[in-house]
């Protein structure tokens, strides 16, 4: 028989916050999808989830010159640790999975894993409840190298004074996706992914401050499709999606003020599909292409958008490279794609392909 919740009393059915519903329970609903997503309350500003196969000692590691005063449950059933050092250390004697939390007694605690060893004990990380840091150029890199990340969270604009992400997740090999964050500070947001193995989708980020993207992209092996990211500013894009494996179409990108795009799409083993026009205006600097489209499977289309846009720049003495792969064979290609490549190679240009 079914029973309508709303109209069975407190007393009868006490609802708990788990299972609360029905127009009378909107309140707890709403306490409970709080709790539900941060469950941990208003006083831990950070959580951290370690997974220990022996005896081991770990570190929390803060970025050294963002003072913070904070207290540390370990999660073993050890005494609480009150600190304000840079690095704090933690012995697990047993092997176990652990959640590790933070509270901020005072200033704010962010992670600076630089690829420290102890790092790749971490599966999961996250910062709530405290100020975002205070402005800073400097790369602190806070979750590269923690190989076993899997998931990480914070607040949309706790990182929005940084300027520099350089390889801020650079070697989180398990980490498959990320929420968006507040990058339209950033000027530098090179490696940024570099080596997300599992990466398989990234957020349409805020780059329209952003001058590098060197490497952004590299070795994220299973990385389906990449945004239409404001490039109008970035200069260097070398080995931008560098082994994008399952990449099949490039964005049609702004590249109006790159000076180098060396290995930016190299064996991406799956690329057919590049724009027209891409180099038309570039400012194209020694080597610009070099090794640019090596491995990839391009179509005979876009053999001919890329040669026609390199000839279009009107720069001289550069170097293109499109062997190997499965990109199309100059056997199979059009008569202006031809044409294009007679006119650089009277440019001084090298041009390498697949015959």
């Amino acid at each position: 028989m079914y029973y309508n919740r709303n109209l069975i009393t407190a007393e009868q059915h006490p609802a708990t916050l788990a299972d609360a519903s029905g127009v009378f329970d909107l309140q707890s609903q709403a306490s409970y999808r709080s709790e539900n997503e941060w469950p941990f309350g208003d006083d831990v500003g950070f959580v951290a989830v370690v997974k220990i196969e022996t005896s081991t000692e770990i570190e929390l590691r803060k970025v050294n010159n963002i003072a913070a005063n904070y207290t540390v449950d370990w999660g073993d059933g050890s005494s609480f640790e009150t600190s304000a050092a840079d690095n704090l250390p933690h012995t697990y004697v047993s092997p176990g999975t652990y959640v590790i939390k933070g509270a901020i007694n005072s200033g704010t605690w962010v992670p600076w894993a630089n690829q420290y060893k102890s790092q790749i004990y971490f599966t999961k990380f996250e910062l709530r409840n405290q100020t975002s840091p205070s402005t800073t150029s400097y790369n602190y890199r806070p979750f590269i190298g923690m190989f076993r990340l899997e998931s990480v969270a914070f607040p949309y604009s706790f990182f929005n004074s940084f300027t520099n992400f350089n390889s801020s997740f650079a070697r989180c090999h398990h980490l498959k996706s990320i929420a968006l964050f507040d990058t339209s500070n950033a000027t530098n947001l090179g490696a940024l992914f570099d080596g997300c193995y599992s990466l398989t989708e990234v957020p349409l980020l805020d780059t329209s401050s952003c001058q590098s993207m060197a490497y952004m992209f590299r070795e994220c092996f299973n990385l389906k499709s990449i945004p239409l990211l404001d490039t109008s500013n970035v200069t260097n894009f070398s080995a931008f999606a560098r082994l994008c494996e399952m990449v099949e179409s490039f964005p049609s990108l702004d590249l109006s003020s790159a000076t180098s795009c060396g290995y930016m799409c190299h064996a991406m083993t799956m690329l057919k599909h590049f724009p027209a026009n891409m180099f038309d205006t570039c400012p194209m600097g020694t080597n610009f292409l070099h090794f640019g489209f090596v491995g990839c499977s391009l179509t005979v289309q876009s053999v001919e958008n890329i040669l026609l846009s390199v000839d279009t720049n009107g720069a001289t003495g550069n170097t293109l490279a499109m062997q190997s792969g499965q990109n199309a064979a100059y056997s199979t290609w059009s008569q202006a794609a031809k044409d294009a490549l007679t006119s650089l190679q009277g440019k001084s240009w090298t041009v390498t392909y697949n015959t």
